[in-house]
């Protein structure tokens, strides 16, 4: 564990010396003493940043998310309420005991295709109508705020706690609160 604090740099528990002192000329750094407790800020103006090793391990598993509704934009980007424009694979069409080939061609279809030609806040328009018209379905016993934590198109979650395990994505967070 590594923590920036107003008083320099503090290592976490590293190789044994938890709790000792190392001076610069014995491989320690600039305020180089290390605790077990490095890892707790001391006050709400610090925080704790793992470094990168902690995350070559491999991605800790996740709950699935609870998907608490859906909607739809067509290829003229009118919103609906519905699932109408979803598309899957259906298993019912794959033969049961024998090999299928399979060809993918990439470019089928892609001339049909309509390009996407509006922002990115579009997106959000969208998302932020659906909140609009389930707001009554998402309200707290309370009444005045949403019974949810995060509302965000589906699988984004998941990449932003995955990026942590890939070191070149990178990713911009907007809040609205």
């Amino acid at each position: 564990m590594y923590s920036m604090n107003q008083r320099g740099y503090r290592g976490g528990q590293r190789r044994g010396q938890g709790g000792s002192y190392r001076g610069r000329n014995m491989g320690g750094r600039r305020g180089g003493y290390t605790s077990q407790r490095s890892n707790i800020p001391e006050n709400e103006n610090e925080f704790v940043i793992k470094h990168r090793k902690a995350f070559e391990e491999g991605c800790p598993e996740f709950e699935y998310p609870r998907v608490i509704g859906s909607y739809s934009v067509d290829t003229d980007r009118n919103f609906g309420l519905d699932k109408s424009q979803l598309k899957f694979f259906d298993r019912k069409f794959l033969p049961e005991d024998e090999e299928m080939k399979v060809e993918l061609d990439l470019k089928k279809g892609f001339d049909k295709d309509k390009s996407y030609d509006g922002s990115p806040n579009d997106i959000f328009e969208n998302l932020l109508q659906w909140v609009i018209s389930n707001s009554t379905d998402l309200l707290s016993e309370e009444k005045s705020r949403l019974a949810v934590d995060f509302i965000c198109p589906r699988g984004l979650l998941g990449n932003i706690m995955k990026s942590l395990y890939f070191q070149r994505t990178s990713w911009t967070l907007h809040v609205i609160m």
